[in-house]
């Protein structure tokens, strides 16, 4: 059905194209035609012939008008006298003859010409003639003699009149028949030449005849010089694909070397796995050294130094103010505990750990630094006095007699004893350097 329907609208297609080119050129036809006339102004060949268009109603002998007999043997167009103001008023008998206007071409001249001569390019002589002739030039001092000798040059090579009647026949002087041979010398080497022409002629043909002689009317040549347009441009796309193909393979063997450097990537990407595995070093941090502090609290039997306050005379601070009589005791025989003082290297380790679980507090003592004069006790001979032992076997006489006193004398000396105690304790700590334990309980 696709098919179908392509072919009738390509058929359609056709048909409208030549419909209107057949439409425009009837029209082209119409619009190109012209009256063929004479002016009437000569009785005697060659007359002065002209062309109006058929839609112009106005009789004009310009030189743009201007045309020249092309068949010498045939029928003058009519008159157009002056009377008669358009064509249509001319009688039926005289009616002017319509032409069609064709492009001059060597073709055209020699189709329409009644004997062309065979003179190389007949249609570059004519040429030739109308461009070094009238109205173009101007060939006597006659504008009527310059147009008759145009004519003339035109039948030479129209219908191959010969050129040594011409002087005889028309009467010419020997300076217009000089001029005649000029022109005509100018056709032939146009016609013999290989110079491409740069101008046509238009040519105006017509079938009709006379009415009273019944004699087909002559074809016209026209005098205006037209441009040939110029057909190099159109040759010149032909050359062009030519070269296309040629660049196509040129790039065929660029392509050849691209496949190899693709491979060489391919092995590059094959390493970058490798350093993936270098992030496992996070693992390393663990706190494995974080048991390393862990034992540092293993100085915790440290508090051993807790029972050091089994003698606590801390209740004794009360007494303190007795010191005072310490010296009193001195004699007395109370030798006895100074072996009891044995255990005082059992303190000495104990103090380090105390003080470190008791600068807790220490905030409250810190704005009391006028115990550090207290360690001036350091210097009392307290426990030189200790070392009597020469007494001791002195004393041990003395309480034979004590026994044998009454025992409300031995009272007293008990407590006397004890502030004695609490006196060595109180020396024996501050030669420790614990003298401000003594001071805390006496504040309390």
């Amino acid at each position: 059905m696709r098919k179908t329907m392509k072919k009738m609208l390509a058929a359609s297609t056709v048909c409208i194209i030549m419909s209107g080119s057949f439409i425009g050129g009837s029209a082209r036809v119409l619009a190109e035609q012209y009256y063929g006339w004479n002016d009437g102004t000569r009785y005697a060949s060659p007359l002065f012939l002209y062309v109006t268009p058929t839609n112009e109603s106005q009789r004009k002998t310009e030189n743009g008008n201007v045309v020249y007999c092309f068949n010498r043997d045939k029928e003058w167009p009519e008159t157009w006298e002056s009377v008669y103001p358009t064509p249509e008023s001319i009688p039926y008998p005289y009616k002017l003859p319509l032409y069609n206007k064709l492009t001059g071409t060597t073709e055209s001249f020699k189709q329409n010409a009644s004997n062309p001569r065979q003179i190389g390019d007949i249609g570059k002589a004519l040429v030739a003639v109308l461009a070094n002739g009238y109205p173009n030039k101007q060939l006597s001092h006659d504008n009527t003699k310059s147009r008759i000798l145009t004519q003339l040059a035109i039948w030479y090579f129209s219908d191959s009149f010969d050129k040594q009647y011409f002087k005889d026949n028309y009467h010419l002087t020997e300076e217009e028949n000089k001029s005649l041979m000029d022109l005509i010398e100018a056709g032939e080497n146009a016609a013999k030449g290989h110079e491409q022409p740069t101008y046509h002629l238009d040519i105006y043909v017509t079938t009709q005849q006379s009415y009273d002689r019944r004699k087909p009317f002559q074809n016209l040549l026209g005098s205006t010089l037209v441009p040939l347009p110029k057909p190099k441009p159109e040759p010149q796309p032909e050359p062009e694909p030519k070269p296309e193909p040629e660049p196509k393979p040129e790039p065929q063997p660029e392509p050849m070397p691209k496949p190899e450097p693709k491979p060489e990537p391919k092995p590059e990407p094959k390493p970058q796995p490798e350093p993936k595995p270098e992030p496992q070093p996070e693992p390393m941090p663990k706190p494995e050294p974080k048991p390393q502090p862990e034992p540092m609290p293993e100085p915790k039997p440290k508090p051993q130094p807790e029972p050091m306050p089994d003698p606590q005379p801390k209740p004794e601070p009360k007494p303190q103010p007795e010191p005072k009589p310490q010296p009193e005791p001195k004699p007395e025989p109370q030798p006895e505990p100074m072996p009891k003082p044995e255990p005082k290297p059992q303190p000495e380790p104990m103090p380090d750990p105390q003080p470190k679980p008791e600068p807790k507090p220490q905030p409250e003592p810190k704005p009391e630094p006028q115990p550090e004069p207290m360690p001036k006790p350091k210097p009392e001979p307290k426990p030189k006095p200790a070392p009597q032992p020469e007494v001791k076997p002195q004393k041990p006489t003395k309480p034979s007699n004590t026994t044998s006193q009454s025992s409300g004398k031995g009272l007293p000396r008990t407590n006397e004893a004890g502030s004695l105690m609490t006196g060595l304790g109180t020396g024996l700590l501050s030669l420790l350097g614990l003298g401000f334990l003594t001071r805390r309980k006496r504040k309390d």
